[in-house]
């Protein structure tokens, strides 16, 4: 069990180092631009785009908005990272309810808002619950000097804002850190209130700890498929699935599917580029791979009497140029 300096956690059983939950939430500082220190020279800064039709786009259109994608992934160098995150949050029923539900006025036609209330009320207890799905871009660099991380964040954002502009009906903008910090809060304390303000912030004395308004209370570690977070207001637990091998073919709306789930689920896709020079050494190793699995062919073929021009090689690699 790992506890937050000065709060005493729901059902908590033992004491912990202070910092020992603040430690686990990913990042050591954050700059008012919203660029974070994550600890061991790594910076991040974080963009929020919005979707795009591509579901309901043409083929010809979905083939431009995949080749725009990979230039926007082509476009990081080696040391340079970059996390798509789409985390969906949902609403409680009576909150959705307070935003559709019609008051009554007394004015003689209360009876058909009634019958409206009543027909919503059911279909949407129908539901399973309101949701919204958040989509941000993360690039984390590696740098030692901390003006220089900025610049080239500072940089890398406005580069990959301009990037997504340029798809039809995206808008993207960068999170500072005011705005990263509520999202953080959302994710991490779901369902408290979120309060922050630089001119508050910048009053209070010696240097306050940012990790602070986001942090849970506590997070009890002791089962071995599941994190039981606790704050003030909220408690939950939570669950982490990798997947590090992909199998050779994907459908494009797999995040599609795994977004439409009606929980509070955060899918992340983590790209790492690779370095030039072992793009290109692979490369030629998959190239002579192919090679030799055309030669093995042929000689089969040739054993069984069928004619070379029955094999047919089809091999697709993309790396940047």
């Amino acid at each position: 069990m790992f506890r937050h300096k000065g709060k005493e956690g729901k059902g908590a059983t033992q004491r912990t180092p202070a910092a020992s939950v603040k430690t686990r939430i990913g990042f050591d500082s954050m700059l008012r631009n919203g660029i974070a220190y994550l600890g061991d020279d790594m910076w991040s800064a974080t963009v929020v785009f919005t979707d795009i039709n591509y579901q309901l786009a043409t083929e010809a259109q979905q083939m431009e908005i995949l080749d725009r994608w990979a230039k926007l992934l082509n476009s990081f160098e080696s040391g340079q990272s970059l996390q798509m995150a789409a985390y969906t949050r949902t609403r409680a029923m009576d909150t959705v309810l307070d935003d559709v539900l019609m008051g009554l006025r007394g004015d003689g036609l209360d009876t058909y808002r009634e019958d409206y209330n009543r027909i919503v009320s059911t279909k949407l207890q129908s539901a399973s619950r309101d949701a919204q799905t958040l989509k941000t871009l993360t690039v984390t660099i590696r740098e030692t000097d901390r003006q220089r991380a900025v610049n080239t964040l500072n940089q890398l954002a406005n580069q990959l804002v301009s990037q997504l502009r340029s798809f039809d009906g995206c808008e993207a903008s960068r999170l500072d850190r005011a705005h990263r910090l509520a999202l953080m809060a959302e994710i991490l304390r779901p369902g408290e209130e979120f309060r922050f303000s630089e001119r508050e912030w910048a009053r209070k004395p010696g240097r306050p700890d940012v990790r602070d308004l986001v942090c849970p209370w506590a997070i009890d570690e002791r089962s071995k498929k599941q994190l039981h977070v606790t704050s003030q207001d909220s408690d939950f637990h939570h669950r982490t699935l990798w997947i590090s091998e992909f199998p050779p073919e994907l459908s494009d709306q797999l995040v599609n599917a795994l977004c439409a789930l009606r929980e509070q689920v955060n899918v992340s896709i983590h790209f790492s580029p690779y370095d030039r020079g072992e793009s290109m050494t692979l490369v030629r190793r998959k190239r002579a791979e192919v090679q030799m699995q055309v030669i093995e062919q042929r000689r089969k073929n040739r054993r069984e009497h069928q004619p070379d021009g029955l094999l047919t090689v089809i091999c697709f690699l993309s790396f940047p140029t």
